[in-house]
């Protein structure tokens, strides 16, 4: 397996070193998606945003989402949010694009949100339930979700911008 020695154990320095190649976290490794989360309902959230305010999902019902699982410390992520920026200013009322700090405070998440300068709302996981609801096992994450508020793809990993664009096409029916 991948880091993994005959014995199964995975030597720490090794799964700690990330090339430009790698898009998770240091030693996470991309997993395909769970079928059994496929078409299963989001799960509703009401959560607070990082510019203070509170979202709910369900108020966005009949309009397919974006959700992308993030933290700020996690490069790949940093380098994903310009082009989840562009999509979300792209789709402009046919998707709407949402992201989850996973797994730190509200204060190290609006930290990255200044810094990358993204204007899609963002809701505050600290303790990684809604992650964990979801099964996003590693960051970035990102999930699918139709008008319906059914779940239609997740992936781990970052994204480009046209791997995003081609996934809300073929997954959403939305063209950007």
């Amino acid at each position: 397996g991948y880091l993994a020695s005959q014995d199964g154990s995975v030597n720490v320095t090794d799964a700690l070193v990330v090339t430009e190649e790698d898009d998770t976290t240091p030693g996470q490794v991309p997993v395909p998606t769970d079928p059994e989360a496929l078409g299963a309902p989001f799960p509703d959230f009401d959560l607070e945003t990082l510019a203070g305010s509170r979202l709910r999902l369900s108020e966005l019902r009949g309009t397919p989402i974006l959700i992308n699982f993030w933290a700020s410390t996690c490069p790949p992520c940093l380098k994903e949010m310009p082009a989840l920026e562009s999509i979300a200013t792209r789709g402009n009322g046919k998707i709407e694009v949402i992201g989850v700090d996973s797994g730190e405070s509200a204060a190290d998440g609006q930290d990255m949100v200044k810094r990358t300068g993204v204007t899609y709302p963002s809701v505050t996981d600290p303790q990684q339930e809604l992650s964990a609801e979801v099964g996003v096992i590693a960051l970035p994450s990102t999930v699918l979700v139709n008008a319906e508020g059914q779940i239609v793809y997740i992936h781990t990993g970052a994204l480009t911008e046209a791997e995003i664009a081609d996934l809300v096409a073929e997954r959403l029916g939305v063209g950007l």
